[in-house]
């Protein structure tokens, strides 16, 4: 019944993603959760301090927060657009 429950119903996010904030750990599972694969916090980290590809977050004191709509952007601008096939190529925005 459970399962029959959750695969009717699978855009229902987990309770702590209801926050407009999340934390690195929730940041984490977040972006595993809509990308289908998962990011570590570790990763997280790496691009805050070495690259400027992960998302933009924010600090509170020393605090790493990241807004919930930061990476649904973040996440919708590294998607692209969808492609029916491998060899179709985008064209630029």
């Amino acid at each position: 019944m459970v399962e029959a429950n959750a695969a009717a119903a699978p855009d229902i996010l987990p309770a702590f993603f209801a926050n407009a904030r999340l934390t690195a750990p929730e940041a984490s599972a977040y972006l595993g959760y809509h990308l289908g694969c998962s990011v570590a916090v570790a990763t997280l980290a790496r691009w805050r301090c070495v690259t400027s590809f992960g998302p933009p977050f924010h600090r509170i004191g020393r605090r790493v927060v990241y807004a919930r709509s930061d990476l649904d952007a973040w996440i919708n601008k590294r998607l692209g657009n969808a492609r029916r096939s491998t060899s179709q190529t985008v064209a630029a925005a």
